[in-house]
Order: C-alpha cells, then structure tokens, then sequence
C-alpha cells in the first residue's frame, strides 16, 4: 500500500477556506413532472442531449433534454452511488437491477438489451461504474471490488478492500486506471485496477455517500453521511475539510473549470461552494420541491437537480 493521504492544517490551492454560500435564488429555466415520487439520481449522456433519472420507486427513465420527452424507462432496480450510468459512447444506459446483473437500455429507441450478469458473491453489488473506454465496469460490494469486462461480465480482476465492510460509493477516474471507493469503516480508498494497490487512503467523516472527480482529475470529493465534505488533492496528498454546514449532502459535482462546487443537500435548490475570499458565484438556485440529488452536463451548460416530489430541474449556468 502507498502512503496514506495528509490531512492539510493550511491553505491548500485555496479550497481550505471553502464555504456554502447563498445569494439571491434563481428558479429553473426549465422543469417537468418526470417520477411520481424522489428522483435519487441523474445522468447527462456523453452528448447532453439526453438526461437518465432514477426514482425511489426502483425505476428509471431516459429523456430528451430538449422536448422533456421519455424515451424509455428500467424497472426494479437498485438505488445507491452511480445508479444511472451512461457508456462512453452514449449508446447504452446502465442501471444495477434486482436480479444481480446490469439492466441496460438502447438510447437510440428506448429499447431494453439483453441484461449483464455480474455474478456477485451472495449478491451483494451496492454500486458500480463504467470506465471511460467503455471496456470495464467497476462493481462493489461487501469488502470487494470487481472489475468486470463490460462485453460479458466476466471478471477481469477482484480486490480485497475496506476489511470486508460495506461500500457505499465508487467512481472510476478519469483516465479508468483507479477507482475511488467510500465504505462503512469510515475510509476512502483509491484503488488500482491492474494491481490493487491503494495509493491513496485517508479517513472520512462517517460513512462516504458519494464521491466525484474533478473534471481535470487532480482533485476527489467525498460527500460524508454527516453532511461533511472533504477534498483530496492528489499532487500533495492532502486531504482538506471543507466543513459541515449542512445536516445532508447528498450529491456534490464540481464545475467544468473546476473552480465552484454545486452540493444537493436536500433543500430548496443546489447550493454553491465557493472560497471564501472570492465573490460568489452568480449562479445560484431554488425551486417550490427539495433536491436530492444533481448531474451537471458535459460541456458544464446545464445543472440538473432531481426533486423529492419526482421533478426535474434545469438550471442554466453562468458563463
């Protein structure tokens, strides 16, 4: 194993003095009723012009951004960290269902493809991701993380991590040669997929809900149970707090240049992180439901929010 990541006591490229910030809210540009009940998570496709939604209900639906039209749905599936995934190509829409295998949808007619079995030890698989060649998926589960070939499922490598705990949130990096893991010991581990190795590890606050890249991979974000949100810069290895002004996150993406974090934390609209001693980003949000989770899209245009009573939100971002 490699040396553990640092937790910084100063200023580290600014994010130290991070705060949540709110100014004045700005409603969606546009929404639609897309789920009787929670939308828990969304995906943009590689191209934006589509958007994945997961409800509470155990189903999912793929839309037309521009005409809010349904294009297909999943059904009994599994919620949890990374549970719309789109491949790199943007012609296959994953979701992990009940039946131990990933659901796959064509999103060229909405059609359901034949399932992709994952074979789990007793089942298990909490979460997975698709690696951005298109070639892996990553699957966790109890203590283990699987990297499966995305052609047939089978199993290309498997790892021994968090002692056998439970692991809520795993994300491929950008490049697809780590994967980023939270579990219920309360760590994250950057893994190695060739060779297991842990190169970086360090200690959460409580349980790792989710976890993000930064667009340019020299940063990882964890979002903790506790409403904590901590950040790893990879160049130094240290980890630095970001604080815990809110009782929840829930979901956390950063911007396209890397500079503002957007949060869902369960309220009324995203909120906006930002350092202290900067002004606040102009773009900030609010809407009548409570958002539980977000996506933004790939050329960084859009924020989506998912509502508790089923909507979708679009907000568009400042430039």
């Amino acid at each position: 194993m490699g040396p553990r990541a640092r937790f910084s006591s100063i200023a580290v490229l600014m994010v130290l003095t991070a705060s949540i910030v709110r100014a004045d809210p700005a409603p969606p540009a546009v929404s639609w009723a897309a789920h009787e009940t929670a939308v828990t998570a969304l995906a943009f496709s590689p191209d934006g012009k589509s958007l994945a939604t997961f409800c509470d209900d155990g189903s999912a639906k793929l839309w037309d951004v521009a005409t809010h039209k349904a294009i297909g749905s999943l059904d009994k599936l599994i919620n949890g960290h990374n549970a719309v995934r789109f491949s790199p190509d943007g012609k296959i829409l994953y979701a992990l269902d009940t039946n131990d295998s990933l659901a796959r949808l064509n999103t060229a007619d909405g059609t359901r493809l034949p399932s992709l079995p994952l074979k789990s030890p007793a089942g298990e698989t909490t979460t997975f991701d698709i690696a951005s060649d298109g070639n892996s998926i990553a699957v966790v589960g109890r203590g283990s993380l699987r990297i499966l070939s995305a052609k047939d499922g089978s199993e290309l490598q498997n790892w021994v991590v968090h002692e056998l705990y439970g692991i809520d949130a795993a994300i491929f990096s950008p490049d697809g040669k780590f994967v980023a893991t939270a579990g219920t010991d309360h760590k994250c581990d950057v893994v190695e997929c060739t060779t297991g190795k842990i190169p970086f590890e360090f200690a959460t606050h409580l349980n790792g809900q989710f976890i993000a890249y930064a667009r340019d991979a020299k940063r990882l974000y964890v979002a903790n149970s506790d409403g904590s949100l901590q950040s790893l810069d990879f160049a130094s290895g240290d980890v630095v707090d970001l604080g815990n002004e809110h009782t929840s996150i829930l979901a956390v993406v950063p911007s396209a240049d890397g500079k503002t974090l957007y949060a869902a934390t369960g309220g009324h609209g995203p909120v906006v992180i930002t350092p202290a001693n900067t002004e606040p980003d102009a773009s900030v949000f609010n809407t009548d439901g409570l958002v539980k989770t977000i996506a933004l899209s790939p050329d960084g245009a859009w924020l989506a929010g998912g509502g508790q009573d089923g909507a979708v939100y679009l907000w568009k971002l400042s430039k």
